[in-house]
């Protein structure tokens, strides 16, 4: 998967199963999370979030900051491994046998 980052923070996950936040401009890390699933998603920058897909489908959405915080998890019910789009409010998220969109209403 591919990182991404913020002016301040830079996000990566493995696909062991890890989350890191490391510091933009230093490099140092900041943080690290084990999630326990692998990632080959790529980690997703929406609203102050980051939005973490795992392989078998769930959505962990921690917070974009220097300290850990896991606002919500979400499982689809079914394996995914593509990076999530999001547009219009929307997530899409294509899993392995459904295409979802997600939104508020």
């Amino acid at each position: 998967s591919s990182p991404v980052a913020t002016d301040e923070y830079l996000f990566i996950v493995t696909d062991y199963g890890d989350a890191a936040c490391y510091d933009a401009m230093k490099g140092d890390t900041i943080w690290t999370h084990y999630f326990g699933d692998q990632f080959y998603s790529s980690p997703m920058i929406a609203d102050g979030m980051v939005y973490l897909l795992d392989r078998s489908g769930k959505m962990h959405i921690v917070k974009a900051s220097g300290e850990y915080k896991l606002i919500a998890e979400s499982p689809l019910g079914e394996p995914a491994e593509c990076t999530p789009a999001f547009s219009d409010n929307k997530i899409f998220i294509r899993a392995r046998n459904n295409l979802y969109c997600i939104s508020k209403n």
